[in-house]
């Protein structure tokens, strides 16, 4: 019962090694991803950048480009109406391209906020992602020291099965050599009986005649003596024979 409740609890530590693993996977998934959106972001904004000069869209020379008009447009006679609309109309394209030089300037620091929010999640994906590596490696040390234990566990129980196999064996031929011995005392008691209910009718016959050509009394004594021994002795090897069996 203890070895199956220690696999049932390796059996659970193993499906949460798995998911952890499978998380794991996911995480590094999930790394990949966020690295190469870094790099097109990246990209992106170096292009932007570029566009933004290509286009004259700093923000300091449009100024400068303005207060000059303006300065420039405070100077005029009132009643130069051609000259007034010409430098309305540059003033007009100035606001234009400053209103786009402002868009981009939005979206690229849009851009800009995307990336950094993707450095957080990048860090904070980095530091999630040493804490389960560093959890995957103990738990990788762990799971080996487990399945070394379970593997001398199941050693140990084809070794003790091997003994009680060949015990189961070496039972069965002692019944059998206990039986036969047995079997053979019960012959031999059954003898020493026939034997013994012999002598005694000699001793009977020789008691009510005191001669014969058999025994003499003295010596059908002893021999009746002699063979009661050797019966309470096979008697006493059959008793211990049939205790081992039991």
């Amino acid at each position: 019962l203890q070895f199956k409740n220690y696999v049932s609890k390796l059996r659970t530590k193993t499906s949460d090694y798995k998911r952890k693993h499978a998380e794991i996977s996911d995480l590094k998934s999930e790394h990949a991803i966020l690295s190469r959106t870094a790099d097109i972001l990246a990209n992106q904004w170096k292009m932007l950048m570029q566009k933004i000069e290509e286009n004259g869209g700093r923000i300091i020379e449009i100024r400068n480009i303005n207060q000059d008009k303006k300065s420039e447009t405070a100077k005029l006679e009132i009643d130069d109406v051609k000259k007034l609309r010409d430098i309305i109309s540059e003033s007009n394209q100035q606001m234009d391209l400053k209103r786009t030089a402002i868009d981009a300037l939005k979206q690229s620091n849009a851009e800009l906020n995307k990336q950094l929010a993707v450095t957080d999640a990048t860090e904070l994906f980095d530091a999630k992602k040493r804490n389960y590596d560093a959890t995957e490696a103990n738990f990788e040390s762990e799971f080996r020291e487990i399945e070394e234990s379970v593997k001398s566990m199941e050693d140990e129980v084809v070794m003790k099965k091997r003994k009680i196999f060949r015990a189961e064996i070496e039972i069965k031929i002692m019944k059998t050599i206990s039986e036969k011995l047995r079997q053979e005392g019960l012959k031999l008691v059954n003898q020493i009986e026939e034997e013994i209910s012999r002598v005694n009718k000699e001793m009977e016959v020789l008691q009510r005649s005191d001669q014969g050509n058999g025994l003499s009394v003295e010596e059908a004594t002893a021999q009746v003596a002699m063979w009661r021994s050797l019966m309470k002795i096979f008697q006493l090897k059959l008793q211990i024979a049939e205790e081992e069996n039991t």
